[in-house]
């Protein structure tokens, strides 16, 4: 309760009409292990259908919000879901997002048991994948400024009000790279298309290196994916996805052996063309090999 009312009360201070307004937050006084968050009520009607106006707000929200200590993480815990997140508080994304998806993967361990190929992937990912990720952020004269991000933004916890407002629910708010709060949307069943995807990035743009946009969008949607084989125990869908995108993810960033023998990294050298419909990207990633050969293959339409 004290973690989704704090995380309303971040959000209400930077977009007021985003979120309904906190009250307070405690325990029953004649339970004492019932507690309580209260907040005005809002009638939600439907879920989001203006692009722009829901955009915009979330937008706002992003660039206007600043960070008290400038630091990565919240400074309470949040539920994300039935999901514990835990306080984190960082110097940089990588630690703040490394320590989160660790954290989760734990329980998930904990809650479905031990799987040797989720291990072994699992820390493959954190040692390789994650830090040629995320670490370009933040190097080679690049930084990010925390943003505040409402942490579980699928359509179920977002709305048309009885007001004729546009308003986010249920949040589990996080400093954090803007664009982590992109992960959920890149599973169509949590409700937000690519329009929304393409309205927003107009109002902020992609983060250099923006070659490593869709990767990024990809890591940062495991997170999801996690937290629904948490939540859903004995499940073996989720997992398998979990294991699959992990799989390609490590497959995308493994050095791979020319014919020479010689292991050449296909680090992104992205030509980007963009067609009138924003969603049309065409992304080629060329590696050079040692016999100067160049090695171009498609990896997105």
């Amino acid at each position: 309760m004290r973690g989704e009312f704090e995380s309303l009360g971040a959000i209400y201070s930077v977009v007021p009409n985003f979120c309904p307004k906190p009250i307070c937050w405690g325990t029953f006084r004649s339970t004492p292990n019932t507690f309580f968050n209260l907040s005005l009520y809002h009638e939600r009607v439907s879920p989001p259908t203006d692009t722009t106006t829901f955009c915009n707000k979330l937008a706002k929200l992003h660039l206007r919000s600043a960070s008290p200590d400038s630091r990565f993480g919240f400074p309470v815990h949040t539920y994300f879901g039935e999901v514990l997140n835990e306080k984190i508080a960082t110097e940089t994304w990588e630690e703040c997002f490394t320590a989160g998806l660790r954290h989760m993967l734990n329980l998930d361990e904990e809650i479905n048991g031990v799987d040797d190929t989720l291990v072994t992937r699992r820390e493959e990912l954190i040692a390789r994948v994650i830090p040629r990720l995320l670490r370009p952020l933040e190097t080679g004269g690049r930084k990010i400024r925390p943003a505040l991000v409402h942490g579980n933004l699928c359509a179920a916890n977002a709305g048309e009000t009885d007001s004729g407002d546009v308003m986010v629910f249920r949040p589990a708010a996080v400093w954090a790279h803007n664009e982590v709060e992109l992960g959920i949307w890149r599973a169509v069943r949590n409700g937000f298309d690519r329009r929304f995807l393409r309205a927003y990035l107009k109002l902020v743009p992609i983060s250099e290196p923006k070659a490593d946009f869709e990767d990024r969008n990809a890591l940062y949607a495991l997170r999801h994916l996690i937290a629904c084989s948490i939540r859903y125990p004995g499940s073996a869908k989720y997992r398998r996805e979990i294991s699959v995108e992990m799989g390609r993810l490590l497959d995308r960033f493994t050095p791979k052996p020319d014919r020479f023998g010689k292991e050449e990294v296909m680090m992104p050298r992205v030509v980007e063309a963009e067609a009138e419909d924003e969603a049309k990207m065409v992304v080629v990633v060329c590696g050079i090999g040692s016999a100067g050969k160049c090695n171009a293959k498609l990896v997105k339409r």
